[in-house]
């Protein structure tokens, strides 16, 4: 019987790996991998390892719900029906990744609009699990913070695994917003009422939010290429912004006052909730 030593040698590694920024979405974080990650870390360990539990949902969740293309963390922006700066009008279009399971936001807007039955994963409801993945995120991360001893010198590589998760729960929260701003767009398009297309550029603000709170969390911490296309998607998210504000901003009063679709569950703040950059 044959017995390999790799699966130890790289769990062995796995603190010294997790001491570079990027360290989180590297490989998959199986219960092992988490474990590896999380255990140098004394008195923080628990709580980090909740929070990694919660980061392993991150990106199969955005290649089943948004695309199969990888977006995230590679410099190279993918095709522009996946691509992450793209128009809202461009994603609220986008087909899905696999729309047999989860909703489009156009069929979302059918069923808002004219009643149905409720798919297996409806786009609100994939909305909420975004918003919940990132605020489990921040959460566990300032509790990690704080039960590190006072006035003590962080374990090495506690930082990049922190600003890695800060990462991830801004991304959450790009993805969250997107989603519902995607569905005020198209309930905007199927009813040509004004005010969802107010309702969708309010929450797209709060999108071009949280793509923000992750550049600048992220910094100069990961590699050159890397960082230069999380800043390009800042700035074409913003293009954007300013051409869907000049399509209905300011707004009418009447239109302002009229009532819009609001997801059934409360939102998490956008903006301001991510924790500052280390």
């Amino acid at each position: 019987m044959r017995f390999s030593l790799l699966p130890l040698l790289l769990l062995a590694l796995a603190p010294l790996a997790a001491r570079e920024p990027g360290a989180v979405w590297r490989a998959p974080l199986t219960p092992e991998r988490i474990a590896a990650l999380a255990d140098p870390h004394g008195a923080a360990a628990p709580t980090l390892a909740r929070a990694l539990a919660a980061a392993a949902e991150v990106l199969p969740l955005q290649a089943a719900a948004v695309s199969p293309v990888p977006l995230f963390p590679l410099a190279v922006a993918p095709a522009p029906k996946a691509g992450l700066g793209q128009a809202l009008a461009q994603h609220a279009d986008f087909a899905g990744a696999q729309a047999d399971d989860y909703e489009t936001f156009a069929a979302a807007a059918r069923r808002l609009l004219a009643g149905g039955p409720l798919p297996r994963h409806p786009a609100d409801a994939t909305a909420r699990r975004w918003q919940d993945l990132g605020a489990t995120l921040v959460r566990e991360v300032a509790a990690a913070r704080a039960a590190l001893p006072a006035g003590s010198v962080a374990p090495a590589g506690f930082d990049a695994l922190a600003t890695d998760l800060q990462v991830l729960a801004a991304l959450c929260r790009y993805h969250s917003r997107r989603s519902l701003a995607a569905i005020h767009y198209s309930l905007f398009k199927r009813g040509l009422r004004l005010a969802e297309l107010l309702a969708a550029t309010y929450t797209e603000r709060e999108v071009v939010a949280a793509w923000r709170d992750l550049v600048h969390v992220a910094g100069d911490r990961y590699p050159p290429d890397v960082a230069a296309h999380w800043r390009a998607v800042l700035k074409s998210l913003e293009v954007n912004l300013r051409e869907l504000e000049e399509q209905c901003c300011p707004p009418d009063e009447a239109i302002a006052k009229e009532k819009v679709w609001a997801p059934g569950y409360g939102l998490q703040p956008a903006a301001g909730d991510a924790p500052a950059k280390n």
